[in-house]
């Protein structure tokens, strides 16, 4: 659930790498894993539409890279193959994923080196013949094993992209508001941009709200978080940064007993950040 959460987060415009660096951690481990590794593959997918598939692949690259565990390796390495048929080529540092693909090669583990040989071959399909430039050096047998691979994804012409990579949006996050259609009233593209207000809710987060968000009845916590839900959409979804007590009884709420609850807790923490905007990484220190 953590990682649907994190996934409507990135289709907003402000999302930025730092709202999904830690993250990027472990969801690489979880793509090797039965129960999770759809969820983490898409996740990473949606992260790539919004960002890019150069920065994602790079850090996944650069952690799974130290892991002793083969099939966290292995994973990646998948993934990394998967994003030539999402993307196509024109988005992708193909050069660096080459490089990866035949360190995998160069390894002794058949596992990896079995990841390696379906990247390079996924880089074939998207780039054609001229994958083969910078393999020279290989031995006879992994040169072998490639050709298999090449012959499983031949070069067909260019990809045609089954996802886009969205542009950055030019309104910072702190000015975001719902969407208006366009008129001919609309002020030029040059025109200063009119904030919302903000509304300050610290006056409804009380002792009592707090209490109840840490009471042993779980309906009790329940209702506390709907409560908190309706604060919020109340107040249009744009709030003052409120303090940290708030944060501290709903980090709490993630590792609820009542599994529902924690999810309801993550994807309100989703709610609440967009609510405050890019301040939030100042109240969030402080928690």
């Amino acid at each position: 659930k953590m990682f649907e959460t994190l996934k409507i987060l990135s289709a907003q415009p402000c999302f930025e790498y730092r709202h999904v660096a830690a993250a990027l951690d472990v969801l690489g481990e979880k793509l090797s894993c039965f129960k999770l590794g759809t969820r983490a593959s898409e996740s990473l997918l949606a992260f790539s539409e919004a960002l890019g598939p150069r920065i994602i692949m790079s850090r996944l690259r650069e952690k799974t890279g130290n892991s002793k565990a083969p099939k966290v390796v292995v994973g990646a390495l998948n993934w990394a193959s998967s994003t030539v048929e999402e993307f196509g080529v024109e988005c992708l540092d193909t050069d660096m994923m080459v490089a990866w693909g035949r360190d995998a090669l160069e390894t002794p583990n058949p596992m990896i080196k079995g990841g390696g040989a379906k990247l390079l071959g996924a880089l074939h399909a998207g780039i054609g013949p001229s994958v083969k430039d910078s393999l020279a050096g290989l031995k006879d047998a992994q040169l072998r094993s490639l050709e298999v691979e090449f012959a499983r994804n031949p070069f067909e012409g260019e990809i045609k992209a089954k996802r886009q990579v969205r542009m950055p949006s030019s309104v910072p996050c702190a000015s975001r508001a719902a969407s208006i259609p366009s008129t001919t009233n609309a002020p030029p593209p040059n025109a200063a941009v009119v904030e919302a207000p903000r509304a300050d809710i610290s006056a409804k987060i009380n002792d009592s709200f707090l209490s109840n968000m840490n009471d042993s009845n779980w309906k009790t916590r329940a209702a506390a978080l709907e409560e908190l839900g309706n604060i919020l959409r109340g107040a249009n979804n744009r709030i003052t940064p409120t303090g940290g007590d708030l944060f501290k009884a709903l980090n709490a709420r993630f590792a609820d007993s009542n599994r529902m609850l924690a999810v309801t807790a993550l994807n309100i923490a989703g709610e609440l950040a967009l609510a405050i905007g890019s301040p939030i990484d100042k109240v969030g220190r402080g928690t």
